[in-house]
């Protein structure tokens, strides 16, 4: 579509909230409960989940977890060391320049948006499978908006990215410890620590990050 994207997938994210709010409580009611499921269990690396601190952390996971950090150095060596790859960058900092080297940039957009699409769908599933067992309205809270500060962090480079994600991590995991402690702060104050964060990073606080120069620009051919 020969849109502003940003404004069209803003209106897709708000009407696919609403249809999928729709039909679950048409199917399961406002509480959901009778929407439950087993969690999957986690799964212990031999000797690596008995590393201090960070063993139970990073090895002591369920399958999805392990699938997403085998998927930093694939999509590394796919981004940079293959011509699909090469072809993909090339089509988000200019389709017009990928167009003329023969790049078929609305297949390769379609393509790059599907694949996105099913990892926000296994983080969905590796939220409601893993940790909760059922699904509720906006249970995410706003995690998809936190994961482009992520890659806005790290600088749409794979190995920057899961360094901006461990940091967005141990800030989400800080707010459940200082909870603990009981600290002598507001609550909410809490809650809104990976939101401020994530404002930081989007405002340039932790140094800047030059996006490619096509990105959500549309391509009208």
């Amino acid at each position: 579509m020969n849109t502003d994207q940003i404004i069209t997938g803003t209106a897709v994210t708000i009407g696919s909230l609403g249809f999928t709010g729709a039909v679950f409580q048409s199917r399961f009611g406002a509480t959901g409960l009778a929407l439950e499921l087993p969690t999957v269990p986690a799964w212990e690396v031999p000797l690596l989940a008995r590393i201090p601190a960070v063993g139970p952390a990073f090895f002591d996971q369920a399958v999805t977890a392990y699938l997403a950090y085998l998927l930093v150095p694939v999509l590394g060596w796919f981004l940079f060391r293959t011509r699909r790859g090469l072809a993909l960058r090339a089509v988000g900092e200019s389709a017009e320049a990928a167009h003329a080297a023969g790049v078929p940039v609305v297949r390769t957009r379609v393509l790059a948006v599907v694949f996105a699409g099913l990892a926000a769908g296994l983080a969905g599933a590796h939220l409601s499978l893993v940790h909760t067992g059922t699904f509720a309205e906006n249970m995410s809270a706003g995690k998809g908006f936190i994961a482009i500060a992520v890659v806005v962090l790290g600088r749409w480079n794979p190995k920057w990215v899961i360094a901006a994600a461990l940091f967005f991590g141990g800030a989400e995991a800080l707010q459940f410890a200082l909870q603990a402690v009981d600290a002598d702060l507001p609550y909410p104050l809490f809650l809104a620590l990976p939101y401020v964060l994530s404002l930081a990073a989007l405002a340039g606080w932790f140094g800047r990050s030059q996006a490619p120069r096509g990105l959500a620009l549309p391509w009208p051919r």
